[in-house]
């Protein structure tokens, strides 16, 4: 993705009168005027994920037709088909579907909100940190000594999980729909 500044500006415009809306703390929206290009942007949403989820800020819809370049940060907004091997941060949002699979050691982290759908499939000693909500939908297969820790926000979430003996997991649920406190 090149630096294209018109397009930077464009963004930062619109993400500005979101952010007022939502009233989003000087710092993130500081963070986002000093961004100098559409990756520095997008990396914030890492860097503010629970105000970003909780929020729907940007909404998912605003990402998938805006901003196609956030797949390269690992960030998923009505996409379809996607598949991924070992990827460290993962965002599904809006109506997504996705298979991820997981092995060879390391740890990632893994949302999956907004009516997503995921399959995943972790292994050799991985470990996976996942936060369900808003209608999120997960199946898990975790084996040979892989750590999965799981988030469940508010009801509406669906999680399967399939271990075997040497994995360790632990589901964690939590009644807001989504992050608190944010």
């Amino acid at each position: 993705m090149g630096h294209n500044s018109s397009t930077t500006r464009r963004i930062k415009k619109e993400l500005m009168e979101m952010l007022s809306e939502k009233k989003a703390c000087s710092i993130g929206t500081l963070d986002v005027i000093s961004s100098k290009s559409e990756a520095d942007i997008v990396g914030l949403f890492w860097e503010y994920y629970r105000f970003s989820v909780a929020k729907r800020l940007p909404s998912p819809e605003y990402i998938a037709n805006r901003v196609p370049q956030a797949t390269e940060q690992g960030i998923y907004a009505n996409a379809k088909d996607v598949n991924l091997h070992n990827e460290r941060q993962v965002a599904l949002l809006g109506a997504s579907v996705a298979k991820l699979s997981y092995d060879g050691g390391g740890c990632a982290h893994v949302i999956i909100t907004d009516n997503s759908r995921a399959e995943i499939t972790l292994k050799d000693g991985f470990a996976l940190w996942l936060d369900v909500q808003r209608n999120g939908r997960v199946s898990i297969v975790a084996s040979d000594y892989s750590t999965l820790r799981v988030h469940r926000y508010g009801r509406n979430t669906y999680v399967a999980i399939v271990c075997d003996d040497n994995a360790d997991y632990k589901t964690i649920k939590h009644e807001e729909e989504t992050y608190d406190k944010v």
